[in-house]
């Protein structure tokens, strides 16, 4: 229960934080196997809630043991699937608990349940997929050893941010092909190390295909221009803000080659893209009708949106948390900024202010995201 309530407030919270979530090759998901589903992590805890908001399947998580500590929070990180998994830096008390999370793995996984696993071992926010550690492989291979009979897939899965530490813009999630660990396995102890090197490098090559990889990161300048010139200004749909599909991926992946390439690189994007900012959004009329509302919601929502973008500030020191802090924070103190005023309305005149506030809430809130959104990527061109 706890899982389906933080599942649709969590499908609000990346809606409003992100203007467009494109995601590809969901329809390959089997639904009928038990999967470790192995991706990169360049943005804190934010990936797993994306995958979790828009995979047809309910996820368990392998989240750091530490966590578990806290009592206030294991009982949340139990109700919503989370499984600990203890590091070398945790000490070897910590790792003798891993074969509790070894056996808790296992009973997952026969039930033909999924589990997000981040190979890379820790977060970075760069656009480069590091070496796989060896926990994965050495996982996949515990659990058949306990299992022998077990039908045990990897689903290879790329996540890749148009800038991971800002609100209103882009994601791509890319979905490959799920593959059996049992062509890799072995429980032959001394060819077990050769097996898990093939598979951690396996998998490593498929979560590659899947995501933007820039050997040179001083590179991620071009591909944040090349995304933002792919969507002209003014011509953006605000709705859907999941996109299944579309051309988006294809035209990264294009990006991305060129910039790896070691030719002389030429990313500029098609002239059709270069769209005057004076025939942008800002020549619509309902760009000035949205104003009035869009400015509205800016006051009406400042207050819960300035304490969780604050908070993020003074707490986070990696920027690979900041996003995932700003959004969380945000929608937590959103969540009392609504409640409080409620009962202000409700005990001071009426229950019917309450409703009539909270449908300005609503309508300005979206005007303001709408209009912010729009406005961001006509800067974006006219300073380029």
């Amino acid at each position: 229960m706890v899982y389906r309530i933080i599942y649709y407030f969590a499908n609000i919270i990346i809606r409003v934080y992100y203007r467009k979530i494109h995601v590809y090759g969901l329809d390959t998901i089997p639904k009928d196997k038990p999967l470790l589903i192995v991706s990169n992590h360049p943005s804190g805890f934010l990936e797993p809630i994306i995958m979790a908001c828009t995979f047809p399947i309910d996820l368990h998580f392998l989240v750091r043991g530490d966590l578990f500590e806290k009592p206030w929070l294991k009982h949340l990180l139990v109700g919503t699937n989370q499984v600990p998994i203890y590091r070398f830096r945790d000490g070897f008390a910590g790792l003798r608990n891993n074969q509790k999370t070894i056996a808790k793995t296992i009973e997952v996984l026969r039930q033909n349940k999924a589990i997000i696993i981040f190979a890379e071992g820790s977060t970075s926010a760069d656009q480069y997929l590091r070496p796989f550690q060896k926990g994965m492989a050495r996982m996949a291979f515990q659990t058949l050893d306990g299992s022998p009979d077990l039908d045990l897939h990897i689903l290879p899965v790329g996540v890749t941010f148009s800038a991971s530490t800002l609100p209103g813009n882009e994601v791509v999630l890319s979905v490959g092909k799920a593959f059996s660990v049992k062509s890799f396995y072995t429980s032959n102890a001394r060819d077990a190390k050769e097996k898990m090197e093939e598979l951690n490098q396996y998998a490593y090559d498929r979560v590659k295909e899947n995501m933007i990889h820039l050997e040179d990161r001083e590179e991620e300048a071009s591909l944040k221009q090349a995304w933002m010139m792919y969507n002209k200004p003014g011509k953006s749909q605000f709705l859907p803000r999941i996109v299944k599909g579309g051309g988006l991926f294809s035209y990264l992946k294009e990006i991305e080659k060129k910039l790896n390439s070691t030719q002389p690189k030429n990313v500029s994007v098609p002239d059709a893209l270069r769209v005057s900012p004076v025939l942008a959004f800002r020549s619509h009329l309902w760009y000035w009708l949205a104003l009035p509302l869009a400015l509205v919601g800016m006051i009406a929502w400042f207050l819960p949106v300035a304490a969780g973008f604050g908070l993020a500030k003074s707490k986070v020191k990696q920027r690979e948390f900041v996003a995932s802090l700003q959004a969380s924070a945000s929608a937590g103190f959103s969540v009392i900024y609504i409640l409080l005023t409620s009962l202000i309305l409700f005990f001071g005149f009426c229950w019917c202010m309450v409703l009539w506030w909270w449908l300005i809430l609503w309508i300005s809130g979206i005007a303001a995201i709408f209009f912010w959104e729009q406005n961001k990527m006509v800067v974006y061109q006219d300073k380029h």
